[in-house]
């Protein structure tokens, strides 16, 4: 399958055992930036404006049409709740196809079903010939974070440092 041509499905899922509402895990339309915008700025509020990395709307505005071919939402009672983007790209020293996540986040309230996105992100991928998927944990290492991730197959790669000058 070449780049930009999957298909344009649908995945709803409920496992009513489990579930305490019906949600969709969807490509992402241009309709849904300006909600993952919305998104985005509950991420930073949550845990980027303390590194001093705040959202610019305009900058936010350029970059995320760039990635609705790249990123999926997760709808829950009519509206975005959740988005994983980000760019395929080839690997800088081994030419291998894999997709750099940019942002994945829920909302507090539907973050229990984040694995979900995550695994439907893993599929997508694999449709896309990817043969890595590269995540990134921002606003600090948690031993939380990291036995997710490595419960789910990853491994974990590097650690960043910012310092705002």
């Amino acid at each position: 399958m070449k780049f930009g041509e999957w298909p344009n499905s649908l995945i709803t899922k409920r496992y009513p055992e489990k579930d305490t509402m019906d949600y969709t895990i969807r490509r992402t339309t241009d309709e849904d930036l300006p909600r993952i915008l919305e998104l985005v700025h509950e991420f930073h509020a949550e845990g980027l404006d303390k590194y001093g990395l705040f959202c610019d709307d305009d900058i936010a505005n350029k970059i995320m049409p760039k990635m609705v071919e790249t990123s999926l939402v997760m709808m829950a009672e009519d509206k975005v709740v959740g988005v994983i983007a980000g760019f395929v790209t080839n690997h800088i020293v081994s030419n291998k196809r894999l997709f750099q996540e940019v942002v994945w986040f829920i909302s507090k309230k539907y973050r229990k079903y984040g694995a979900r996105l995550l695994k439907r992100m893993e599929t997508f991928c694999k449709e896309l010939e990817c043969e890595h998927m590269v995540m990134v944990n921002m606003g600090g290492r948690s031993e939380a974070f990291e036995r997710f991730y490595t419960k789910n197959g990853y491994k974990l790669l590097e650690v960043q440092f910012i310092k705002q000058l």
